[in-house]
């Protein structure tokens, strides 16, 4: 995250129990406006080379998406 060109916020964690003690994920914090800009436009990159999903294209996907992703669900809490 990108605050106001000269906050950057980075790192693993996300705000919630598991994350922060279980599984001693970290987060940067910095005030510097050179590393925000570097931040903003490397995420600005990200972007502009994603592909949207769209509903329609997601609920339409075959059973053997949603199976697979099922499955892999089940691993989610050792990951």
């Amino acid at each position: 995250m990108v605050v106001d060109g000269l906050i950057s916020i980075f790192g693993s964690a996300n705000m919630d129990v598991r994350s922060l003690r279980l599984n001693y994920e970290t987060t940067v914090v910095s005030y510097d406006a050179n590393l925000a800009g570097r931040l903003m436009g490397e995420m600005l990159r990200e972007i502009s080379e994603s592909n949207g999903i769209h509903l329609g294209a997601w609920l339409s996907r075959s059973r053997l998406d949603r199976l697979l992703e099922n499955v892999w669900s089940l691993a989610t809490p050792i990951l």
